[in-house]
């Protein structure tokens, strides 16, 4: 008499059952992206921008056109969809379609987490029933500008520390108030710009003594994960070092300030019991 026993399934069936429900998540997962895919232009566009953000990659690419993978390598690929930003796209939104027989071109814009909306063209080409895209353009990106080569940031950092120490010997920031990102124009005046280093005024401290002596970088300039250029570093000057820290965005092709700050530090070691050195305060912007 054959028995059968209740509980738990034999090694090697428990190991049949499990292959069995991955192949069964796998054809429904493909199932499901097939349905996307053949229904209208935006759904497959949708599909593939959410394969993005789901970190998806080499589902998205092997989705696309054959034409597509042709001309575009997988590396390329991963590399043009982080450098435009569509892995970290939070919604995406269509306004202009336009579809002939087995091609379809869609118009819109996606949301990236820091509240920027980016345009975004997505072209489509039927291969069967399902729509599979051809490629796509961002105008804009979010991925880090450009890293500008050390003697263009020597340069730019020369000019900008010499248009601060005109601002403070003429205790008028005008022109280099000219010269800062047009957000943080929205948000300071030229007086407020100059009363963030009243201390300067106050003690009637002369800076035009740095013009004549060497600049130091350090550390080395990088680009920060807010996309703007962090530079630091100092004039050894005597009897106090000049030290100074300013962040610049690119806008439209120009770096321009978004913070400066600006400090004295004494060369000579300072007893614990002296007052520590005076910081000027300056106004640090905080990237959206």
């Amino acid at each position: 008499m054959k028995s059968v026993r209740a509980g738990r399934a034999a090694p090697n069936q428990r190991m049949r059952l499990v292959i069995l429900g991955i192949a069964f998540v796998a054809l429904v997962g493909a199932a499901v992206v097939m349905w996307v895919l053949r229904g209208r232009p935006e759904t497959a566009a949708d599909a593939f921008v959410q394969q993005l953000t789901q970190g998806q990659m080499d589902a998205a690419y092997l989705g696309t056109a054959r034409s597509f993978q042709q001309a575009t390598s997988g590396q390329q690929f991963s590399h043009i969809v982080q450098r435009t930003g569509l892995d970290h796209a939070v919604s995406t939104t269509w306004t202009g379609r336009e579809v002939r027989d087995d091609a379809a071109t869609l118009q819109g814009e996606f949301h990236v987490p820091d509240g920027r909306a980016l345009p975004i063209r997505i072209d489509l080409g039927k291969s069967g029933d399902a729509w599979r895209v051809l490629g796509f353009q961002v105008t804009g990106t979010t991925g880090p500008p450009e890293m500008p080569v050390p003697t263009e940031v020597q340069q730019l950092t020369d000019q900008i520390m010499r248009q601060f120490v005109l601002a403070t010997s003429q205790r008028d920031f005008s022109d280099l108030y000219k010269n800062i990102a047009t957000r943080w124009q929205q948000e300071i005046t030229p007086a407020d710009f100059a009363a963030s280093f009243k201390e300067f005024f106050d003690d009637d401290l002369d800076l035009t003594r740095i013009v004549d002596v060497p600049m130091t970088l350090s550390p080395r300039p990088s680009i920060d994960r807010d996309r703007a250029l962090d530079v630091q570093g100092f004039y050894a000057t005597t009897p106090s070092r000049v030290h100074f820290h300013l962040r610049l965005v690119d806008e439209s092709g120009a770096w321009r300030l978004v913070s400066l700050a600006v400090r004295l530090d004494p060369m000579t070691v300072t007893p614990p019991s002296a007052a520590p050195p005076r910081v000027a305060p300056a106004h640090h912007h905080r990237g959206r």
